[in-house]
């Protein structure tokens, strides 16, 4: 007899504190989740939008550890495609003569690009954009070119004789 009111004890114990335990677990999980779902959510729709960099920013915080198994797979999946997805540039200055000349800044859409061409390519979203060089004198030169997603190392080549 006191053998199983003993068993029966400790069942009720278990019983009693396992749910709350699990509640924590699974509250902390579902708020984990809920983060994970809605930086995936707001992935997507950046990428609609071809704010590739703006979306793989925002997918790299659902590919840790703390999203569940299926979320962390979609956004692994989605996060794999946007790095191959985003496109570079490299501009390139060079003078008259052929040598590249470094010290010109390059803005793209009105902002910095880059303070200046070091051979680098550089990432941007996708579409089309007004790339402008400048040097200490001024503008040299003002290029539009249509950037297709997944297009690596695209040279952007501008002539100087200053």
């Amino acid at each position: 007899m006191t053998r199983v009111v003993l068993s029966l004890l400790c069942l009720t114990t278990l019983l009693v504190s396992l749910p709350a335990g699990a509640a924590r677990r699974s509250r902390g999980g579902a708020k984990a989740n809920a983060a994970c779902t809605t930086a995936l959510q707001r992935a997507v729709a950046l990428e609609g939008e071809a704010k590739l960099i703006e979306a793989r920013k925002e997918i790299s915080t659902c590919v840790k550890s703390r999203c569940g198994r299926a979320i962390k797979r979609k956004c692994l999946v989605r996060y794999t495609r946007l790095r191959k997805n985003i496109p570079t540039v490299i501009p390139e200055v060079r003078n008259d003569k052929g040598s590249l000349v470094r010290d010109v800044e390059v803005t793209m859409d009105g902002q910095m690009l880059t303070p200046y061409t070091d051979g680098r390519a550089l990432q941007i979203n996708p579409g089309l954009h007004e790339f402008s060089f400048s040097d200490e004198q001024g503008v040299i030169d003002k290029k539009s070119i249509d950037v297709a997603p997944g297009q690596q190392n695209r040279r952007i080549v501008v002539t100087t004789t200053r």
